[in-house]
């Protein structure tokens, strides 16, 4: 879902959501700055733990665990945890994601048909960005018939990427590496590997890598790169020898090897 200069917001479905209307004052308020957090970061979802959600929803610690279990007992949205990592997903803007979503596939098909018939089609600035972009590198087509076959894979992939991100030496913006871990996944599913094999795969080269870096001198430490670069940019793939001998920290300003802190 691509961050939003400005969203449509429709009173009547706020003030007519009799789930929402059934949530304390302080619940709703909290809600209402979770969907603003969604808007903002171009997501249906918002994970982290309670600390950080109530800092950024500033509230205190208490008024974010009480909201958190208002906002899942009154069916407003899905909340899931898994070792203290809050996940709050939004149904509707889940829907309108994976509509935008089908809605794409199918205009790149029909530029694809026609390309193929030799008729010349118009290719707007976004959709030719997101051939660039490394988190849409993979077949929605496939991503959306395989979660139709296999239910609980999304919550399962979305709990796996948690505890993988937490495994990597260099952590910084969490809910973008975790996002970027799940993008990581389905590009390699629509390469052939299974998405359960892919989480494998991924956790056991973010704990080598872990264990690579930690050999370096602590002077080279600071090339480590960041989370969110090493799973968007694909260095997961990268042979592991080269961890051990430390050339990423030989060449940090050359090629890939950019330094993300």
């Amino acid at each position: 879902m691509a961050k939003q200069a400005f969203q449509q917001w429709y009173w009547s479905d706020w003030f007519g959501d009799t789930n929402v209307a059934r949530l304390d004052p302080a619940s709703r308020c909290v809600w209402f700055e979770l969907l603003g957090i969604m808007s903002q970061e171009g997501t249906f979802q918002v994970s982290d733990d309670v600390s950080s959600l109530a800092r950024a929803t500033r509230v205190r610690e208490t008024v974010m665990e009480k909201a958190l279990q208002k906002i899942a007992e009154k069916n407003v949205a899905q909340v899931i945890e898994n070792n203290g990592v809050y996940t709050v997903i939004s149904r509707r803007l889940e829907r309108e994601t994976i509509s935008r979503q089908q809605k794409t596939e199918r205009q790149r098909r029909w530029r694809d048909g026609q390309r193929d018939a030799g008729v010349d089609a118009d290719v707007d600035v976004l959709e030719t960005s997101k051939k660039h972009d490394t988190r849409a590198r993979y077949s929605e087509t496939y991503k959306e018939k395989y979660i139709k076959e296999n239910p609980d894979v999304e919550r399962l992939i979305a709990a796996e990427a948690e505890e993988i991100v937490n495994l990597h030496p260099r952590r910084s913006d969490h809910r973008a590496s975790v996002r970027a871990v799940i993008d990581a996944v389905w590009r390699e599913a629509d390469r052939g590997i299974p998405p359960e094999a892919a989480l494998r795969m991924l956790r056991s080269r973010t704990v080598a890598y872990a264990e690579a870096v930690r050999e370096w001198p602590p002077g080279e430490r600071r090339y480590i790169k960041g989370a969110l670069a090493w799973y968007q940019n694909g260095c997961y793939a990268d042979d592991p020898a080269t961890w051990r001998q430390g050339k990423e920290a030989e060449t940090p300003f050359s090629g890939n090897h950019e330094v993300v802190l």
